[in-house]
């Protein structure tokens, strides 16, 4: 969802108050690792028994959180 207007409908609602049209942001949001939340974890894990990279993201604008292992063999994120 690091793409999407996540807020569209509740913009295009305010436009409408105001007598315009909302054009949606069809744009990838800046998603960043997660800021550690206590000293002891970190946004970046490995599970030696799965042999798995284990990542926490945020979107910079505080809208979603996802938790993704990292396909190491294809460079992908699976969700």
């Amino acid at each position: 969802g690091f793409d999407e207007d996540v807020l569209a409908s509740v913009k295009a609602e305010n436009a409408q108050a105001k007598g315009k049209t909302y054009n949606s942001e069809k744009a990838p949001r800046l998603v960043q690792l997660m800021q550690d939340w206590e000293w002891s974890q970190s946004a970046i894990q490995w599970h030696e028994s799965d042999d798995k990279l284990l990542v926490m993201l945020e979107a910079v604008d505080n809208k979603d959180r996802w938790i993704a292992s990292v396909d190491l063999q294809k460079g992908k994120l699976i969700t």
